[in-house]
């Protein structure tokens, strides 16, 4: 298959595109006012989803549909549940110059790991545990460890970020997905949150097929024993003001409601996944 995103990076190198992340002090939220977040800061941002699917598998179509997103780029991991032992792994993949995403490790992996790597890392796709008591979710704890190493947590479009231990599952909303950047920002540091959907880069239309797709997989994930409080039959892991490919501006636009600066939702959006890209494939 053709990589649908060549001809729409020609504006952007890859190194202007890892090299246009400045750094800037880590800072908690300000609350007061700010310009908005406007359709030319967006298209001046890199914006990257830290852990996306682009699917579709018209090359042309999707082409043309992922550059209306305005998306630079869409990580996607690349890896396995039972790998070789946790620091055989780690070490090559830091020889490799390869992003370690921590993102499916348990509490003791996630510390352990975040210790032992020489290159920053990543989980891609959380939420806040200190918010949401789900186990998809990391501590405060673990998020600085991730800080404190140059690394970078993102927050994902997913139903734990509002249903926990004990609670009926729902979808995310809005202001799930604020509350937790906001919190997320204010432990780490705004150089080291980001956004990591976990979902499709394109808008997902939730017609009958589509529902009946996500019953079986959650009936799949039930079945296998991996189901996650926050999973079930209804679960769409949608937010329906976000459903639309410029999502990224939609939550820029909010944030910007919120006080935060133009520089800092530039981060969120992307450029500090893009440093940590930067850092961690060029030493």
């Amino acid at each position: 298959m053709r990589d649908p995103w060549r001809r729409h990076l020609d504006r952007r190198t890859a190194l202007a595109l890892f090299g246009a992340s400045a750094a800037c002090a880590a800072a908690a939220p300000a609350f007061g006012r700010a310009a908005p977040f406007t359709e030319a800061d967006y298209a001046r941002a890199i914006v990257i989803d830290g852990e996306g699917v682009t699917g579709g598998s018209d090359d042309d179509k999707l082409s043309r549909d992922l550059a209306a997103t305005g998306m630079t780029a869409v990580s996607v991991t690349a890896g396995r549940v039972d790998n070789a032992p946790g620091a055989q792994v780690i070490h090559e993949l830091n020889a490799q110059h390869i992003v370690l995403d921590l993102s499916h490790g348990g509490a003791r992996t996630i510390a352990e790991a975040t210790a032992l790597t020489t290159a920053p890392p990543a989980v891609t796709h959380t939420g806040c545990r200190a918010l949401t008591d789900n186990p998809r979710n990391i501590s405060d704890a673990l998020m600085r460890n991730v800080a404190d190493k140059g690394g970078v947590v993102g927050i994902y479009i997913m139903s734990y970020l509002a249903t926990g231990v004990g609670r009926s599952a729902r979808d995310p909303r809005r202001e799930d997905i604020i509350a937790h950047l906001e919190h997320a920002l204010q432990v780490c540091g705004e150089d080291h949150v980001g956004i990591g959907t976990d979902g499709t880069v394109l808008p997902l239309t939730l017609d009958a097929p589509t529902r009946a797709f996500l019953k079986r997989h959650y009936e799949d994930r039930v079945s296998q024993g991996v189901a996650t409080p926050g999973d079930g039959p209804e679960i769409t892991n949608t937010i329906s003001e976000y459903n639309a490919s410029r999502r990224f501006l939609a939550i820029g636009e909010d944030l910007s409601r919120r006080g935060w600066p133009a520089s800092r939702v530039e981060k969120i959006i992307g450029g500090n996944f893009a440093r940590l890209f930067r850092d961690v494939w060029s030493n």
